[in-house]
């Protein structure tokens, strides 16, 4: 009896360090995909500006048709699911104020 609380102790033990060791390669795996993300948003960013900043002024409606045409480019990558580039549309055009203030402000 006792060599079988050994086993079923040392079996429970093994399966705990699996458990960590999957829970671990799991949140590594989810921070570089985040820091992928960040990174793909602020690239997104910077294409979206760049688009505004040719076309002179933009309204809000063709800011977000360029921030759609852009993601869209992301899109066809397949890197990103539906729904990260759905969230990226979503902050991208929240940030329309702000690329707002700074396309006014840079034709001063």
């Amino acid at each position: 009896m006792g060599d079988a609380k050994k086993f079923l102790g040392k079996g429970v033990a093994l399966a705990t360090l699996i458990g960590a060791a999957v829970a671990l390669a799991h949140a590594v795996k989810k921070n570089k995909k985040a820091k992928l993300l960040k990174t793909a948003a602020e690239d997104a960013k910077g294409h979206v500006l760049s688009h505004a900043k040719k076309l002179g002024g933009v309204s809000k409606a063709s800011y977000g048709k360029i921030v759609d045409s852009v993601l869209a480019e992301y899109a066809n990558m397949k890197t990103f699911s539906k729904k990260e580039i759905a969230e990226m549309a979503h902050e991208l055009k929240d940030g329309w104020r702000e690329v707002g203030k700074m396309l006014k402000g840079k034709k001063r």
